[in-house]
């Protein structure tokens, strides 16, 4: 019997090509939702010493042990109540951003994220401001820059709400921009936080950006994620993007449109405490 992978393909429409609108469901293993459940440890910065179990035999690979003691299980945040906020939620946005991450990952297996803000904040439950995420593709002819939004609904209408806010984000306020400070601070801040390896990439694309080099469509893929809970995904919440493929095109920083849909498996709520559960048993 073949291994049911963690990301299925159920909708895709190729009548906007190059530009891309994919949506996929969501079906996490339980070895799946313990890689998520060790993410989201890392991104509540609960991944120390004093609340992770640490194996005191030395050769015990057997048996699987908990990713947190006692300790750390108590340092878990509460599961919020599935209502009209549960998106607002900071833990519930990471696990959002950690699976849209997962997928980029696995539809693109040679893309880079320097220094994902995910993984890297000042402070456990907070809110990051900025891009969500910033990413590249090496190819022969040099390397392409991914901006990568997420969005997360558990609106009823279609196109969700969020859908709107963010084009307006990612296409009017950062690659339509009269001003691109936006990506300017973002790539600036990813320069200076990301290893050596990445700072001539990054460093090459501010360069780019400042000289009015990014003059290619292909050079640039705009990434909207959008997460659905379980029977909650429609069509119609690609359309404001499909419809300003070509405001993407011709805009001050052109670009291709990479959107991705993810229909998780069940509701925020349960995908919460499945996290939870991974990380406890």
């Amino acid at each position: 019997m073949a291994v049911k992978k963690e990301f299925s393909l159920f909708a895709e429409d190729h009548s906007m090509m190059p530009h891309r609108f994919v949506a996929f469901k969501n079906n996490p293993r339980q070895d799946d939702l313990r890689e998520i459940a060790e993410q989201c440890i890392e991104a509540w910065r609960m991944n120390m010493a004093v609340y992770t179990s640490i194996s005191d035999t030395g050769f015990s690979t057997a048996q699987i042990k908990p990713l947190l003691n006692e300790l750390g299980k108590k340092r878990l945040p509460p599961t919020p109540v599935n209502d009209k906020n549960i998106t607002r939620n900071p833990y519930v946005t990471d696990i959002t951003e950690i699976l849209s991450l997962r997928l980029i990952q696995d539809q693109h297996v040679d893309v880079v994220f320097p220094y994902p803000r995910v993984f890297h904040k000042e402070l456990r439950g907070n809110q990051h401001k900025g891009i969500d995420l910033i990413g590249y593709i090496k190819t022969p002819a040099g390397h392409i820059l991914l901006i990568m939004e997420v969005m997360a609904s558990i609106e009823s209408q279609h196109p969700a709400g969020t859908v709107r806010d963010h084009l307006k984000q990612i296409l009017d306020n950062t690659l339509d921009s009269n001003d691109p400070v936006r990506l300017i601070n973002e790539l600036e801040y990813i320069h200076d936080e990301a290893g050596d390896e990445h700072k001539y990439v990054i460093n090459g694309f501010l360069t780019a950006l400042l000289n009015g080099q990014f003059i290619n469509k292909e050079d640039v893929w705009a990434v909207p994620v959008l997460v659905r809970p379980i029977n909650l995904w429609d069509k119609k919440d690609w359309l404001p993007f499909m419809k300003a493929t070509k405001k993407f095109e011709d805009a001050k920083i052109p670009s291709t449109v990479y959107y991705y849909a993810l229909e998780c498996n069940c509701t925020f709520d349960k995908l919460f405490e499945l996290v939870k559960n991974a990380a406890v048993s």
